[in-house]
């Protein structure tokens, strides 16, 4: 100090003072800014974390939606009640079976009920059987009526309609419905779920709080749904604020409401912890005031020496500008905390991505075979993400195996055993792809169980090696599953790719391999290139235009049919090479031409006619003009025969359903098995049929003519109201007052004392 020159040591002097005023000043200054901002990030965490509950409770509740809308299109289950006195045990266990189906499948479910409320009645499947009883019955009564009437009057206001129906004081009660049909006018019936507490709970345990810190839902009516913390607070508004006391401390609150449910997502910050947050922080502040206070006036020659350098740097490195140090601190603080929440927000994606893989999975190789050249980038990323097996940059090649007389099966094993054989299958053909080399397997999960369809990625670049390793594949699972597993299969198997984006052509190759099986027989290994057309053309058999044709023939449009049949046989002429062997392409038109025969109940012998004599005919096709010909006669002769029957149908049909009733609506036991086994129907194509022709169900024409003749006995005089019931065909007599009151407005015998007055015209319906 002493060797340096007055002028230094005055800027050296001056320099440390004014040190000390700047850091003296800023800690004030910044010491408040930094008690706003800490509150306020504090405040927007808890913002996010509330959004964040938010968003995975209205997943959950679309989840639910959309389960509940499935089950309530369901229009067995909506007519139900309707049709219950004309149904006999196997149909009303069907219906059974499909509810328990649909309650089993759903976690959320606790309790589930089906309400008829126009009559009263309640499907309860909630016991060891399954039953169709009163709703006055059943213990849940008031639960039901009270779902039943929030549902009915708010199903058009809200997509969710789950409701807290739970009493004031009372612990939460979490009700889901769903009317039946969703979107009728007057439903006929209203589905009531009540939901498990633990189903949402579980959501509240992935969110992470510290201590004392709490996060919940209200509903609309500001009443505790759920929580993080058991303790249910006291949600009270003062003036503009909204604040919560769950003690003797008061405390910061974020609430989002939601414009879904109109339930509110509560944070709760204890302010004691607020005000320790900032405190320390405070405290460490100045602590490193003080101590650059002091550093500051020591080392103000070195700190004068050295200033310009580390200024120097940040000017260059923000483009001129020199920010003050506070600032620069409260911008890393800022990035900070918004990294913090960028990395949490990541965690949850990534937690939700893993706890759906299976699904996003099978999505991924669902699409892999059904879309057209797909971008390869975007299937590799997919199956990266989803953990798909397969090796990247081999050769692909799509099997498809079906074990084969499942329907057989059925007769002697349960539901439960026959998956059981297809998962006992599954293991045993990973097990024989596992044993391989430089080979990989994945199943694609498909529509129909017993049909599995095998993706195989192989990393073996000779040719001849890379299909001698494929056929041992396959000859070895055909050998397991067939001796040691002793179930028959049929393999079709397609051609190998390059690359993943053309396995659609695989998959179709295999397809037609598959289809192939109607001339080589079932239990049988059939490779896409032993089909002359694919191995030499590449054809690829044209799926969708055949269904286009199909469509048509459901709709009885004759220009649709011919227009949708003339691009089929086009594609084909165009695709497909006119070889010996094309009368295969005449086996696979003709095995879907049944399929579609059998799904639409027509017996193939009035199209074809003698039946042993189809695949002669089929087999003599060698050209695409005698196919056109053939077909073009069969599909038109199918178009007429839908047109004729539906005709017939409609003119006859529906007398011979009025006479039968006519005849037999005082026997309680009519019902529309009876009414199908005599006319030869099917019950929904009855049922279809005289709705067509008469615009009423036959439960309302039956109970129409069983009301009618009661009012002419009641009008006769001196009957008792037991024996009128009895004689047109109801055994309690209970439910023939309730309906005679439902169609005419009073009561029997109000109704027989009225037409004893004489005023019996009033009441004629």
């Amino acid at each position: 100090m002493k060797n340096q020159p007055k002028f230094k040591l005055r800027i050296i002097v001056t320099l440390s003072i004014l040190l000390a005023v700047l850091l003296l000043l800023s800690t004030i200054v910044v010491s408040f800014m930094l008690k706003g901002l800490i509150t306020k990030q504090i405040v927007e965490n808890g913002r996010n974390t509330a959004a964040q509950l938010q968003s995975s409770v209205e997943q959950i509740l679309e989840v639910m939606n959309n389960s509940l809308v499935q089950i309530s299109l369901d229009t067995e289950v909506q007519s139900f009640s309707d049709r219950l006195d004309l149904l006999n045990i196997f149909d009303c266990e069907s219906v059974y079976e499909r509810l328990y189906r649909f309650r089993a499948t759903n976690q959320y479910i606790d309790k589930l009920y089906v309400c008829y409320y126009q009559d009263g009645m309640v499907i309860d499947l909630n016991g060891i059987d399954a039953r169709m009883t009163s709703i006055e019955k059943l213990s849940d009564k008031d639960i039901i009526d009270a779902a039943v009437e929030r549902c009915l009057s708010e199903r058009f206001q809200k997509i969710f309609t789950v409701y807290n129906i739970a009493e004031p004081g009372e612990d939460t009660l979490l009700v889901a419905t769903k009317p039946a049909p969703p979107m009728a006018s007057v439903p006929r019936a209203v589905i009531v779920v009540t939901v498990k507490q633990s189903y949402f709970q579980e959501v509240l345990q992935a969110i992470s709080l510290e201590d004392e810190r709490n996060i919940f839902v209200l509903d609309e009516n500001g009443r505790f749904l759920f929580g993080k913390d058991s303790r249910q607070p006291i949600f009270s508004i003062d003036g503009a604020r909204e604040t919560v006391s769950t003690g003797s401390e008061d405390n910061v609150v974020v609430s989002i409401k939601s414009q879904e449910t109109g339930w509110n997502y509560v944070y709760e910050i204890p302010k004691h912890q607020i005000r320790m947050q900032v405190n320390g922080i405070m405290m460490w502040l100045w602590i490193i005031a003080v101590a650059m206070l002091f550093t500051a006036f020591i080392g103000a020659r070195f700190l004068a020496e050295e200033l310009y350098k580390p200024v120097r740097k940040v000017i260059n490195t923000i483009g001129g500008y020199e920010a003050p140090s506070s600032v620069r601190h409260d911008e890393m603080s800022f990035i900070n905390e918004n990294i913090k929440t960028m990395m949490a927000e990541k965690k949850q994606a990534e937690k939700l991505v893993e706890e759906n893989k299976p699904f996003l999975r099978d999505d991924a190789l669902h699409k892999l075979i059904t879309i057209e050249d797909a971008d390869e980038t975007a299937i590799l990323e997919r199956f990266n993400n989803y953990d798909v097996s397969y090796i990247p940059n081999a050769w692909y090649c799509t099997v498809i195996l079906s074990v084969r007389h499942l329907d057989a099966l059925s007769k002697h094993y349960s539901e439960m055993e026959i998956n059981t054989i297809l998962l006992y299958v599954m293991e045993k053909i990973r097990e024989v792809a596992n044993g391989y080399d430089n080979v990989e397997m994945e199943f694609i999960r498909g529509q129909e169980s017993r049909k599995m369809v095998l993706l195989f990625s192989l990393n073996i670049r000779d040719e001849n090696t890379r299909n001698k390793t494929l056929g041992d594949i396959l000859n070895d699972i055909f050998k397991k599953v067939t001796n040691d597993i002793g179930v028959a299969v049929s393999i079709g198997v397609g051609n190998v790719r390059p690359e993943l984006s053309s396995v659609w052509k695989s998959y179709q190759e295999a397809n037609s391999a598959y289809q192939y099986r109607i001339i080589a027989g079932d239990n049988t290994i059939i490779y896409a290139n032993e089909l002359p057309e694919i191995e030499k053309r590449g054809f690829v058999y044209p799926f969708k235009l055949e269904n286009k044709l199909f469509d048509a023939i459901k709709h009885n449009d004759r220009a649709a049919i011919d227009e949708a049949f003339g691009k089929f046989i086009e594609y084909i002429r165009k695709n497909a090479q006119a070889t010996p062997h094309i009368s295969h392409l005449a086996v696979q038109i003709l095995n879907d031409t049944l399929n579609f025969l059998q799904e639409r109940s027509i017996d193939s012998s009035m199209i074809f006619g003698d039946l042993n004599s189809i695949f002669d005919d089929i087999m003599k096709l060698d050209t695409i003009d005698a196919i056109e010909t053939y077909f073009k006669d069969i599909f038109n002769n199918i178009s007429d025969y839908i047109i004729n029957r539906k005709t017939q149908e409609s003119s006859s049909l529906s007398g011979k359903i009025i006479a039968f009733i006519d005849a037999n609506y005082r026997n309680e036991e009519v019902c529309l098995d009876v009414l199908a086994r005599k006319l030869y129907f099917s019950v929904s194509h009855i049922v279809k049929v005289f709705k067509n022709a008469t615009g009423k169900s036959i439960k309302e024409y039956i109970t129409e003519k069983r009301i009618a003749e009661a009012k002419d006995l009641l009008s006769s005089g001196n009957v008792k109201i037991r024996d009128v019931a009895r004689h047109v065909g109801y055994s309690n007599v209970r439910s023939f007052i309730n309906i005679f009151k439902k169609y005419t407005g009073f009561t029997p015998g109000d109704y027989k004392d009225e037409v004893l007055r004489g005023s019996d015209g009033r009441y004629d319906n």
